[in-house]
């Protein structure tokens, strides 16, 4: 795993120290997790990378959104099948237009947080008060590498291009919560599916993300779960459901590579939990702090 904090100095800083990080990281180099750029040409980034054993092919990318007149400035994120050089970031192998996940920042100093391995990598910015996030890459599947060959996620915080980090529409959620239409998997078929937010019972056609899909966790087991007593807290894997219109007929797809849900009483976006010698970075889904707007990414 490799970890980096630092501040940009806007959106587009955030983007080009993002590279630095994915391709010449210390940590992923000793490791033969490092990444490689594929794009890089003021628009847009396209990365692949290695996965854990070192021969695999993940693609993903980014391509920059500006809206200057509504002081709008955000990451259009997607994955791809492979990488065809002469096409542009909407024509690579596997793009389905629509299936967007914006990452909104802005142009101002913008502290943030890389989490990365060669299979996945996770950026959380702090814009304003507000903490932003968003996951590209591969996740654990339950299964085998033939029975789900390219178990690939991506989320950020809306679908919705106009929405600024400032929002308080219902559509600015962050990734764990996978508010509908924000996040997208490609499923062992390789048909993209979307995410159907906050219910019990996922569809046959869209996936969430338990717990924090659960409308019972912040009224009973899980709200009864943290603080303890003695300060400890509890965290929760993240888990790819999808199914039909029962909740005992989901197919569980696989997890989210180091997201745990984390009850949010006393918590506060970047404190350091620590358990069995593990970090973990807790951040908050947007601007908003009840008790079920917390995650927690693993740093170790």
């Amino acid at each position: 795993m490799a970890v980096e904090i630092g501040t940009a100095t806007d959106y587009l800083d955030l983007a080009a120290k993002l590279k630095t990080f994915l391709t010449t990281n210390a940590d992923l180099v000793a490791a033969s997790q490092e990444w490689i750029c594929n794009r890089d040409d003021g628009t847009e980034m396209l990365f692949q990378g290695p996965g854990l054993s070192g021969a695999e092919e993940i693609f993903i990318g980014l391509k920059y959104f500006s809206d200057v007149g509504n002081d709008i400035y955000s990451w259009d994120i997607a994955s791809f099948l492979g990488y065809t050089p002469e096409n542009i970031f909407d024509n690579q192998p596997g793009r389905v237009l629509a299936k967007d996940a914006f990452f909104p920042l802005w142009d101002d100093s913008t502290p943030y947080w890389f989490i990365a391995n060669g299979q996945r990598v996770i950026v959380v910015a702090k814009v304003s008060t507000t903490y932003q996030s968003m996951y590209l890459g591969k996740f654990l599947p339950y299964g085998t590498p033939g029975q789900y060959p390219y178990p690939v996620f991506w989320g950020g915080m809306t679908n919705n291009p106009a929405y600024k980090y400032s929002s308080t529409a219902a559509g600015l959620r962050f990734f764990p919560y996978a508010y509908s239409m924000s996040c997208y998997i490609y499923l062992p078929s390789g048909i993209i599916s979307p995410s159907g937010g906050q219910t019990q019972s996922p569809t046959a056609t869209v996936f969430n993300i338990y717990p924090f899909c659960d409308n019972s966790v912040s009224t009973s087991m899980f709200g009864k779960m943290a603080p303890f007593d003695n300060g400890d807290v509890q965290l929760i894997q993240s888990i790819l459901r999808i199914g039909t219109a029962r909740s005992a007929d989901c197919a569980l797809l696989g997890e989210l590579d180091g997201v745990f849900w984390v009850h949010g009483t006393a918590q506060s976006s970047e404190t350091i939990v620590t358990i069995d010698s593990v970090d973990y970075l807790v951040f908050q889904d947007g601007s908003k702090v009840e008790r079920n707007n917390f995650a927690a990414v693993r740093l170790t």
